[in-house]
């Protein structure tokens, strides 16, 4: 079964910190080297897992923290390295939700930590302003806890199932970036361009392999 994940947010990057190179004179997006911090928010799709239970996909969406470093292959073309995590956690009551008179409950915890390869081809339209693309491979590491009961006649059924899974996939993204600062530090000490950006995520991930403990 195909399990999509989507990536929308506004994110804050900083750009060649520490030893990271320093940008062309040309331009400040033709750089050697980028460092992300990105913030953003995920989005779950309808699932076999969301129809049995009766939930929103909108209940397991929430906040994604991703740290991405990006090396320049060749001019306006760079490869992302990206790894973040992002976690889920709800708890359901229910009543008929089998058979009229049943009674169940759910806690239901999901983790996800990945990590993405992206080629990123970039198009500066302006020295403050580009637009970019991206698409790439990466892999998540699962973990889910599920907890819960479930009542009929007087006969209650326990719930408490812990499962591990490694899925790969691929993934394409679109973005705009905004150059804030060309130089913020001092030059010849560090040369640290600053920007904003805005960037859209879209990942398939077809396989999954479970690593049930």
């Amino acid at each position: 079964m195909w399990t999509k994940h989507l990536f929308a947010a506004l994110i804050l990057v900083l750009m060649g910190p520490g030893l990271l190179s320093a940008a062309d004179p040309e331009t400040p997006f033709l750089r050697k080297n980028a460092l992300a911090v990105k913030l953003g928010y995920h989005f779950y799709p309808t699932s076999d897992f969301t129809d049995y239970w009766k939930v929103s996909k909108q209940d397991f969406d929430g906040f994604v923290g991703e740290i991405a470093y990006e090396r320049e292959l060749a001019k306006y073309l760079g490869l992302e390295v990206g790894l973040g995590y992002y976690s889920s956690n709800k708890q359901y009551s229910y009543n008929n939700l089998v058979s009229s008179g049943d009674q169940a409950s759910l806690d239901a915890n999901i983790s996800n930590t990945y990590l993405s390869l992206t080629l990123k081809p970039h198009f500066p339209l302006s020295r403050w302003f580009q637009v970019y693309f991206g698409a790439g491979g990466k892999g998540y590491y699962t973990y889910t806890d599920f907890k819960g009961s479930y009542t009929q006649g007087g006969s209650t059924i326990s719930l408490n199932n812990t499962d591990n899974k490694v899925a790969v996939g691929f993934h394409g993204l679109v973005g705009a970036e905004v150059l804030l600062y060309e130089g913020p530090w001092e030059k010849k000490v560090y040369d640290m361009p600053m920007s904003l950006f805005l960037e859209y995520k879209y990942a398939y991930v077809p396989s999954i392999t479970s690593m049930r403990r």
